[in-house]
């Protein structure tokens, strides 16, 4: 989840992070509605930012070191479409060119910050639909059973992928059940998801709602 407040030295930026956590506790069902002070007023301040009625995956971060001299070229805004192998920044090594297309990001304009910018994509309401039944239905639970897929015996959240045996779309059907590319390896791929993916810490010794 990402949230956008604000500058980072303006006061206002705090107050709109404030607002989020607590709405984003109420929105959670990890505390009820009456519980969240000044309910209204976190509700009113947000209602005046900009909505976007879509998800949008993170695909690209573009990191920014101290001595990089990175400069992003003007004119970017957010949610501004961009191409692949489009310019978008300069730093002391030449040109910086989106790596694909998508949809640009929080563009650094200013001194502070470590992330040039993010390229993301808009995903299907219908994908999101699907994506939530299977993980209801357990299927990336009993995923590993399939031909062509065996888990990692060290790491029982990792998969490794036979895609000579599991050939179709492999790495986007398991990107549907909540897997995530780790790296290919000759003609496998090794995914996995975190514990947090399919496991609340809400549910765990030691840890009360």
């Amino acid at each position: 989840l990402g949230f956008e407040g604000g500058r980072h030295d303006a006061a206002a930026t705090v107050e709109n992070h404030v607002a989020m956590i607590w709405l984003a506790l109420a929105a959670a069902g990890i505390l009820p509605l009456e519980c969240v002070p000044d309910l209204r007023t976190h509700t009113m301040r947000l209602a005046s930012g900009v909505a976007h009625d879509r998800v949008i995956e993170v695909r690209y971060r573009e990191p920014v070191g101290k001595t990089d001299e990175f400069v992003m070229d003007p004119g970017f805004k957010n949610f501004d479409p961009i191409e692949a192998g489009q310019v978008l920044a300069q730093n002391k090594a030449g040109e910086i060119r989106a790596p694909e297309s998508g949809l640009i990001l929080m563009p650094l304009y200013q001194k502070l910050g470590d992330d040039g910018f993010f390229i993301g994509r808009s995903i299907s309401p219908f994908w999101l639909w699907l994506s939530g039944v299977v993980r209801k239905l357990g299927l990336p639970g009993i995923v590993h059973l399939l031909p062509g897929v065996e888990r990692e015996p060290q790491a029982p959240e990792t998969l490794i992928v036979n895609t000579r045996v599991a050939a179709l779309f492999p790495l986007q059907v398991f990107h549907l059940l909540g897997f995530r590319k780790l790296r290919w390896h000759e003609n496998k791929l090794v995914v996995t998801r975190r514990r947090h993916d399919t496991d609340s810490p809400f549910g765990r010794e030691g840890h009360g709602r």
